[in-house]
């Protein structure tokens, strides 16, 4: 209501949970294909959202008809985080959306061609990080591959703070972004989709609560975006520990 009350618009995007997306790699009872949803009152939110207004990207549905259609997972195997793969097809979903609103021809009248470039690098991951000593010498750590955007000149994408686009999230916005491979995380792809820049506010662990750092940018700061992408891991709607 605040952000519509100026001429925003605002995007939720629910990041789907790993056990969501993969809920027969943790129990033989899990519904064939995804469905039923094992977590029904997510889309119960959704829908709720909706009638009020409040528009979203729901990605589960697409992960999970695309879940076994690639050769990499759409998480990583000893990490909670998604993968180079999953990170992609949701920056696309994000991306034909973004596209759709009347301001956007007008904010990207000549979209930049970025490219991308294979990148590799390793993450012991979060999983791994939870077991005990004794354990976490089993397993190694894992080789990640990804597409690290470029700009037209070669060098690799920057976010944008004048950007009118501004995407909110955690540590699934800072994956493949600002660790990892670089340069390669959502921002950077849903960049390549639209063909413009997006500003980023991302903190580990801050994704119901990351929007004070837009709030505390300023008024006048807030007055020049057109849209906020509002991404949020789906487990932090019923299980979120900051607050």
């Amino acid at each position: 209501e605040q952000l519509r009350a100026k001429g925003i618009d605002m995007l939720l995007v629910v990041i789907p949970a790993k056990p969501e997306v993969y809920p027969d790699k943790l129990s033989a009872a899990a519904p064939e294909g995804g469905r039923p949803y094992v977590t029904p009152y997510t889309r119960k939110l959704l829908l709720e959202l909706g009638e009020v207004g409040v528009e979203s990207v729901d990605l589960l549905p697409t992960f999970l008809e695309a879940r076994d259609g690639g050769d990499e997972p759409f998480y990583m195997p000893l990490d909670t985080h998604w993968s180079n793969t999953a990170v992609r097809l949701a920056a696309k979903l994000i991306g034909d959306r973004v596209k759709q609103y009347p301001w956007y021809a007008r904010a990207c009248p000549k979209p930049i061609a970025y490219t991308t470039q294979e990148a590799t690098s390793s993450r012991t991951g979060d999983l791994r990080g939870m077991l005990p000593d004794s354990e976490k010498l089993r397993y190694r750590p894992m080789k990640l591959s990804a597409q690290q955007v470029l700009r037209p000149d070669g060098k690799p994408y920057e976010d944008d703070l004048d950007s009118p686009i501004v995407m909110l999230g955690d540590s699934f916005c800072g994956v493949f972004h600002f660790e990892d491979c670089q340069h390669a995380g959502l921002s950077a792809h849903l960049a390549k989709e639209i063909g413009m820049p997006v500003d980023l506010i991302m903190a580990h662990g801050s994704g119901p609560l990351i929007r004070g750092q837009l709030a505390r940018r300023g008024a006048e700061a807030v007055a020049k975006k057109k849209l906020v992408i509002w991404t949020v891991v789906s487990r932090d709607l019923y299980n979120y520990r900051g607050v």
